[in-house]
């Protein structure tokens, strides 16, 4: 009899082990699931008529809020610092645009540099000292066409990264500093007119073209894709060298600005349906296609467009 029970509590005690184990188990798939989901804060411009501010949304969709304040006239690319700590973003009053810091500590706001005709779409060095940007330069003689330029965080050291008879913008810099990717317009030819994907070494030189009929690049925080747009205005990803193109979605809207997740999982993006009945709303997807959802709630006479991604709480 003694050693009938001692039996079953041995049993009872592997069986109490292996409930434990489950549990174990169980609590750490459920950690690895919610880790599997979106992190982090997307900051995006949101336009409501003739206004427009930086609002900041959870990846899940939680806690919209107002970033800047809603100022006449237009805000357009906000871009994180690497540190999470600043964001640039380019602004219109009036006629003039301008490249502009806001330290999220201080409150403070900087002007990096402006331009009567255009300066868009700000990307920042790996070490936080610099900007790149798209620009076009008013000259008495004549308009230059938009170029890559690139300047210190205070303004100084301004300087055109390619020729004065290139058209090129929307400037991606690469997480290790040596590379920015960029897009330039083809030579007009019968009428029509491709615009590429280039990449060059951040001093300007090495410009090479490697994907023809895409733009938007994005790298990845490792460096070894980069996100685009395809001809029909799809969100893909490729190797840097143009390689290994794949879309992740096809679809019947026009997508554009895809901006990668911290950990490299997602990608968030604008929208508009074909027709433009419902436009620009901030979208996020898994880099492996699953998981596609909207995070802005579209309203009249308004839109929420390009995102951009950093860590939870490094601001």
């Amino acid at each position: 009899m003694a050693e009938h029970e001692t039996r079953d509590s041995v049993r009872r005690g592997h069986m109490a082990a292996l409930g434990l184990l489950g549990v174990i188990a169980l609590g750490a798939m459920g950690a690895s699931g919610a880790a599997s989901g979106p992190t982090g804060e997307i900051a995006y411009v949101c336009q409501q008529a003739n206004r427009a501010k930086i609002c900041i949304v959870n990846a899940d969709g939680t806690a919209v809020r107002g970033l800047t304040k809603s100022r006449a006239g237009e805000v357009q690319g906000p871009a994180w610092s690497p540190d999470g700590q600043k964001i640039a973003f380019a602004r219109r009053i009036g006629r003039d645009w301008s490249i502009d810091v806001l330290d999220l500590r201080s409150g403070r706001e900087q002007r990096v540099v402006s331009s009567s005709v255009v300066a868009w779409n700000p990307t920042w060095s790996p070490d936080g000292r610099k900007l790149a940007f798209e620009m076009t330069v008013e000259t008495p003689a004549a308009v230059d066409l938009e170029g890559i330029f690139v300047a210190n965080v205070n303004g100084s050291g301004l300087r055109r990264l390619t020729r004065t008879d290139v058209n090129a913008v929307m400037p991606s810099w690469s997480p290790d500093g040596r590379r920015i990717a960029h897009v330039r317009f083809s030579p007009p030819r019968n009428g029509r007119q491709d615009i590429n994907i280039w990449l060059m070494n951040a001093n300007g030189r090495g410009q090479r073209e490697v994907a023809r009929k895409t733009s938007r690049p994005a790298w990845s925080p490792d460096g070894k894709s980069l996100a685009f747009v395809n001809g029909h205005a799809e969100i893909c990803v490729m190797h840097p060298d143009g390689t290994s193109r794949r879309c992740l979605m096809k679809n019947t809207f026009v997508d554009n600005r895809p901006t990668w997740s911290p950990d490299g999982k997602w990608l968030a993006f604008d929208r508009c349906v074909r027709d433009r009945s419902l436009c620009e709303q901030v979208w996020i997807v898994r880099v492996d296609s699953t998981g596609a959802r909207r995070l802005t709630t579209p309203k009249p006479s308004s839109a929420n467009l390009d995102p951009t991604w950093r860590e939870m709480g490094t601001g």
